[in-house]
This record gives structure tokens, sequence and C-alpha cells, in this order.
């Protein structure tokens, strides 16, 4: 089993979105994982794989990218498939949030998605864990915060006793689509995007 240099795609994933809509939405995901803050970790860790002996390893983003970078770009294309019109705020870890909401506010966007990462890493040995907390903030035109969703547990996504490496490859990626579509498909956050159609 390689531990050593592992990544995970976050990039490109096909995140469904059950409603349709035409609203302008300006989207940031923000990465305020404690650990990417204190610089311990870098922008693109997505979680840890064992050696034999139990040693862990950083797994990086498939792409390279940050791992806001990656989730912003997966989530977009979920949105635009769907019919809205996505614009995507690139963040840092360092930026302040009411900056990142701000930037956003300028896009004069029929509505802000702000995306807040707390916590998200996996964690393989012969199992697989992943370990989130997400949370999901819609804002109207003008600022006015309409709705948020929070997502956190720590799930086990199963094993393989032969190959880890691989089953993981495989079933964070799943794990990722599984939790977005959670998140964004949930009533509270439909519910301020397809506001804005029945304004017009």
């Amino acid at each position: 089993m390689i531990a050593i240099g592992n990544r995970h795609q976050y990039n490109d994933i096909a995140i469904d979105i059950d409603y349709q809509g035409h609203a302008k939405i300006a989207l940031a995901v923000h990465d305020q994982r404690d650990w990417v803050l204190n610089k311990k970790k870098d922008p693109d860790f997505s979680g840890y794989m064992r050696s034999g002996v139990g040693i862990p390893y950083n797994i990086g983003t498939k792409s390279g990218q940050s791992l806001a970078s990656d989730m912003t770009q997966s989530i977009a294309l979920a949105l635009e498939k769907t019919g809205h019109n996505v614009v995507k705020i690139q963040t840092a870890h360092l930026d302040n949030p009411e900056e990142v909401y701000k930037r956003a506010l300028e896009c004069n966007a029929d509505r802000v998605m702000i995306i807040r990462l707390d916590e998200w890493f996996c964690d393989t040995y012969t199992k697989t864990w992943l370990n989130f907390k997400v949370t999901a903030s819609v804002f109207d035109e003008q600022g006015s915060h309409m709705a948020h969703k929070e997502i956190s547990g720590k799930d086990t996504l199963g094993g393989s006793f032969w190959n880890p490496v691989r089953f993981a490859r495989k079933a964070v990626p799943i794990a990722f689509k599984a939790k977005m579509e959670l998140l964004l498909n949930a009533t509270e956050i439909r519910d301020t995007l397809l506001k804005k159609e029945h304004n017009h």
C-alpha cells in the first residue's frame, strides 16, 4: 500500500440538483478549517492516508487547486446544469468572512450563496471515514440573510483490506457528491432560489 502522494477528485463531480431555476447566483466556498487557517495544512488538504503501521500522510486534491476552489467548480456546474447563472467567487482561507460576503454582494446577483467549510477530511487505514461540517448560507440581492443549512458528522464509507488506497479514491468523491446533494437540495436552500422565480 502506498500511503504517500495520494490525491482525490473534487472538481468536475456531477452533483444532481433536483430543481430548475434562472437565478443569477454569486457562489463562494470559503475554507475555514482550523488546520488550514493555522497553516498546519495546505489549502488543497482533503484527508489522510495511513501507512501499514498507521502513520498518516496528507491527501491533496487531484487538480492541485485548493479544496474550496474544486468544490466551487463542482457546485457551480451543478447549478448551471439546472439553468442558473453562476458567478464564481474565488476565495482564500485567510480572507475575512465579511470580505467574502461583500465581494459576493458586489456581483449584483439575485442570490448570494456562501458555503463555509468548518471541517472536511477523510481518514483511511483499512476503512475510510469522512469528517465534515459544512454550512450553506443564502442572501438576497440586498444582502439580507434568507436561509442557512448545516450538515455535519463522521461517516464510515466502508473499506478494503487489500486496497484501501483505491477504495478511498473512489468512495470519497461519491461521498462528496452525496453530501453536496444533501446540502443543495435541502428545502431551505431550494426555497430561497425558487423565490427568485416567483418574484418575476
